[in-house]
């Protein structure tokens, strides 16, 4: 059996790895946001914006926020959520002015309907309702 101090050296390089992982998280969203691409709201408000501050929140409170790229199935939400205490929350970030696609409009649902919590934001207000909500609920 591992003594104490190995135990604890185990536990700390993995929350090493797991911090890198999410800066590098991070920085891959922030220099996307440096291309000219991104959807643009009327009020000057891109996606790619507050997807870049949420996951930045986010990591900022231990919490792991993952791009879900699903090949062979478009329509997946954006981001996979995973809260301290095995919380898991779907989330689709839009802008203000923001429309689902089709079939983001039946692929939602079905997770939603398999018991996944899943949640449409809409706008940097709403990103941040969310970031309050989990940092409030899980005492992060």
């Amino acid at each position: 059996m591992a003594n104490t101090s190995s135990l604890e050296t185990c536990q700390y390089v993995v929350k090493m790895r797991i911090l890198a992982e999410e800066v590098d998280e991070v920085e891959k969203v922030e220099k996307a946001a440096e291309k000219p691409s991104g959807k643009k709201a009327g009020r000057g408000e891109l996606e790619r914006d507050i997807e870049r501050r949420f996951v930045r929140r986010l990591a900022e409170h231990g919490v792991l926020c993952w791009k879900w790229v699903s090949p062979g199935r478009d329509g997946v939400p954006d981001r996979i959520v995973v809260i301290p205490g095995g919380v898991v929350v779907f989330v689709e970030l839009k802008t203000s002015s923001g429309k689902l696609s089709p079939l983001q409009q039946t692929t939602l649902p079905e997770l939603s309907g398999r018991g996944c919590d899943v949640r449409v934001l809409y706008g940097q207000a709403q990103a941040d309702a969310f970031i309050a909500e989990v940092v409030t609920k899980y005492g992060l």
